[in-house]
């Protein structure tokens, strides 16, 4: 499975998302997030969410990160003050 990934990243990087279709954006991301998810949970400290990074530091734009996360909440609904209060912020 890992060689299969990192061949479609590899692909992905080069040529763009354009050779899937959205439907298998949306699949791959959201299972990709599940597991993300699933592995974090994995993880607690005191009741927190684990400090783990779905990606290497410096690899994201702020703008890429701001509008991933931005859809991520509109589509699940999510609010910024949910947010803050998971974060304790």
């Amino acid at each position: 499975m890992n060689l299969v990934g990192a061949q479609l990243a590899d692909r992905l990087e080069a040529e763009g998302a354009d050779l899937l279709s959205e439907e298998t954006r949306r699949r791959l991301f959201t299972a990709l997030v599940h597991e993300f998810a699933r592995q974090a949970a994995r993880d607690p400290k005191d009741g927190e969410i684990a400090e783990r990074s779905p990606m290497d530091e410096g690899v994201l734009t702020t703008e890429e990160v701001a509008v991933t996360v931005a859809a991520m909440m509109k589509a699940a609904d999510v609010t910024s003050f949910e947010m803050a209060a998971l974060f304790n912020v």
